[in-house]
């Protein structure tokens, strides 16, 4: 996965690859590699959000949860009462 660049486009100055990188979705958790853009001047933490991913911290991330994700909890969580605990076993 590459980041901080429109899909398609290749970045000629990427950071050092985050290999193991989780990614937390509806449909499951993916392990993947990262490539952050180095050019930017735009923090890791920004380039995620940027790809609908929110990190699970500001600083070195390497776990994030998709917006999809967090939009669904929102909605369950509202409607169903459906605490953290409960929807993650679910998942």
């Amino acid at each position: 996965m590459q980041l901080g660049h429109l899909p398609g486009q290749c970045c000629h100055f990427l950071k050092l690859v985050t290999k193991g990188f989780l990614i937390l979705d509806v449909m499951s958790v993916y392990e993947v590699n990262v490539d952050f853009c180095g050019y930017a001047l735009l923090p890791k933490c920004v380039q995620l959000l940027c790809a609908c991913c929110w990190p699970t911290t500001p600083q070195q991330p390497y776990t994030v949860a998709t917006f999809h994700l967090l939009n669904l909890f929102g909605h369950l969580n509202v409607q169903a009462k459906t605490n953290a605990h409960d929807f993650w076993q679910v998942l």
